[in-house]
């Protein structure tokens, strides 16, 4: 098993949290995965306000390297 660390990178705009009124440009997590395996990830939006229109972008790390980057677009 290995550490992976996920970045997801909000629209530049960023997701504003109206509840609460911070701001949020990127979020992080640390995957625990096993090598030689397939995985899949996704995005799932729980409140209306994450919802922001334009490019997203997903990076996958590790031990400093970045190992694969990829954009999607949200409409």
């Amino acid at each position: 098993e290995t550490v992976i660390k996920r970045i997801t990178i909000y629209h530049k705009k960023g997701l504003n949290n109206p509840y609460t009124g911070e701001s949020y440009y990127s979020s992080e997590i640390k995957l625990l995965l096993e090598v030689g395996k397939t995985y899949s990830l996704g995005f799932s939006f729980s409140e209306p306000w994450e919802v922001v229109k334009g490019d997203w972008n997903y990076q996958f790390w590790h031990q400093g390297k970045l190992l694969a980057e990829k954009t999607f677009h949200v409409q």
